[in-house]
């Protein structure tokens, strides 16, 4: 009986932990899902505050995705989402926090970063996406190749909350977008 019950007791553990992985995971990309996002970006800006670190935020968008999904098919779409997540996941440090913002979109909250480093980890990571030949589909033999524009921002005395630092990340990200794409654009 005792055997039975440790038995359940550690499926339910289980169950909730996967359950819990499942309530902030993007489901295609295995980034953090918005919820997460939200969540993480307030307790790191509050942390940031307290103890007068730096905190820098990247947002990426991948260009011209429209065109691949119209082009390629979504299949495709998502091979290209589900690739690019891995690449940012892969060259980002284990305190960051990776999160598909929505659509073509990710977020990196990066602790401990001032912007001038933030901007040297975006500019290794829109140069590594641009070189990447990601899986064709349809041709195996004939990679495709794709670039992202990115926005950044960190705290400072103008920028102090989350709402804040998102905002002025994204203006930053649509100056890249409107510039010609494939470039870094940081918020001043």
């Amino acid at each position: 009986t005792i055997a039975d019950l440790i038995a359940l007791l550690i499926e339910n553990l289980r169950l909730y932990d996967t359950i819990r992985e499942q309530a902030i995971t993007d489901q295609l990309t295995q980034t953090f899902n918005r919820r997460f996002l939200d969540a993480k970006l307030r307790l790191e800006v509050k942390r940031a505050h307290r103890y007068l670190r730096p905190l820098s935020l990247i947002i990426i968008d991948i260009d011209d995705f429209k065109r691949i999904n119209d082009t390629y098919g979504h299949q495709q779409g998502d091979m290209i989402l589900r690739e690019t997540a891995h690449i940012i996941q892969k060259t980002s440090r284990e305190v960051d926090a990776v999160c598909r913002y929505g659509g073509d979109e990710f977020v990196i909250i990066l602790p401990e970063t001032t912007l001038a480093q933030a901007f040297n980890k975006a500019e290794r990571l829109r140069r590594r996406i641009r070189r990447h030949g990601f899986i064709n589909l349809t041709q195996k033999k004939e990679p495709l190749f794709t670039t992202i524009s990115i926005g950044l921002s960190a705290l400072s005395e103008k920028i102090r909350s989350e709402k804040e630092l998102l905002r002025t990340a994204d203006e930053a990200l649509y100056q890249s977008k409107r510039l010609g794409k494939d470039r870094t654009t940081t918020h001043l």
